[in-house]
């Protein structure tokens, strides 16, 4: 293994083979895919994707991204997601469900024998922050830190959450998916309340980042994030690029 620099310096003949977890509840089974770092002992990362689409285990280059930077990469594809038993309900009736399945996924994951988790961080895509927020508010002290990637449509920050993980947003200037405005102000007011929230606003780019340098720098600050925080050293970093 070794950490990359870009996503097209992953070799084939280093590509990591995901294991899958099935995570059995009493309204059904959701499944869950471990992208495992070198080490055993590693930071955990809980991908949460967009609305309309679920995670595929034959190719991801995020989670090779991730696994080859020393994170132990874990896709959930929560009830609700397409070709999931409960994909025919709304997700307005499963938030509950969904929420519950995310801690049901880190006990499993904390009794993995493979794997020892050092600290556990959420990353929501597009939609998937919706659910991550919902969940942050209600299990807070279940996670180390938050990862937003064109965040949408969620209104639990809307209000501060006391003892909020350390939040990093990264957003596009051009995003009609979001009002930037409304997420810069729910960033201050979690910031006056004594959270630690910060983020990066890409001025070329709308809802799905389009460039790659962009795509790699917000890798590559992911992990810078995740680091500080497992080794206690996490500073706030607001910035426009």
């Amino acid at each position: 293994y070794y950490t990359v620099a870009r996503l097209d310096e992953i070799k084939p003949q280093d590509v990591i083979k995901p294991r899958k977890i099935e995570l059995k509840t009493a309204k059904n089974t959701v499944r869950a895919w471990l992208f495992m770092a070198k080490s055993k002992t590693a930071p955990v990362l809980i991908w949460l994707h967009g609305q309309s689409d679920s995670f595929s285990p034959r190719w991801h280059k995020y989670a090779q991204y991730f696994a080859h930077a020393g994170v132990h990469f874990v896709a959930l594809n929560f009830s609700g997601s397409p070709g999931s038993e409960l994909a025919h309900i709304s997700r307005n009736k499963l938030k509950s469900q969904q929420e519950l399945e995310i801690i049901k996924l880190i006990s499993t994951l904390k009794n993995q024998p493979q794997i020892k988790a050092q600290k556990v961080f959420l990353l929501g895509v597009s939609a998937g922050s919706e659910l991550l927020e919902r969940a942050a508010r209600r299990f807070p002290n279940h996670f180390d830190g938050l990862i937003e990637y064109s965040p949408a449509w969620g209104k639990a920050f809307s209000t501060p959450i006391k003892n909020l993980p350390p939040l990093l947003v990264f957003m596009g200037k051009n995003d009609s998916h979001l009002n930037i405005n409304r997420k810069l102000h729910e960033l201050e007011s979690q910031k006056r309340n004594g959270n630690l929230a910060s983020y990066h606003l890409f001025s070329n780019e709308g809802h799905d980042l389009r460039h790659l340098n962009n795509i790699e720098e917000r890798l590559k600050k992911s992990v810078e994030f995740i680091r500080q925080i497992s080794q206690g050293s996490y500073g706030l970093l607001n910035q426009t690029e």
